[in-house]
């Protein structure tokens, strides 16, 4: 935990005790001008602006998704399309899930 914790920063939330993350984890499946698509076993809180919608899709088990005060509970196989205007996403996974996060690169 700590080798993989280590580069990451992170700073208590004004809003509900979400945890943002201020760089990307979870293991990168693919990376390109037109898409980035990362699987995660975890849970996550990101905070915006967002360059880009983002696409969360649970592949296993159950995870509930935030958005804005905004709550649902995921099953494997469903999706969620969040957004670039939102502020905040934070997700919570139920033990044993994975999901995919699929967004927009940054242009630079």
């Amino acid at each position: 935990l700590k080798e993989a914790s280590e580069g990451l920063s992170w700073e208590k939330s004004a809003s509900a005790g979400c945890i943002p993350r201020k760089i990307h984890g979870g293991q990168t499946l693919h990376t390109s001008s037109h898409f980035a698509m990362e699987k995660w076993t975890q849970s996550l809180c990101l905070r915006g602006p967002f360059s880009s919608f983002q696409v969360f899709f649970l592949l296993e088990g159950y995870a509930s998704i935030e958005v804005e005060g905004n709550k649902t509970r995921l099953a494997s196989t469903r999706a969620c399309l969040v957004p670039a205007s939102a502020e905040e996403i934070a997700i919570e996974l139920e033990q044993g899930g994975t999901y995919l996060r699929v967004f927009l690169p940054e242009v630079e």
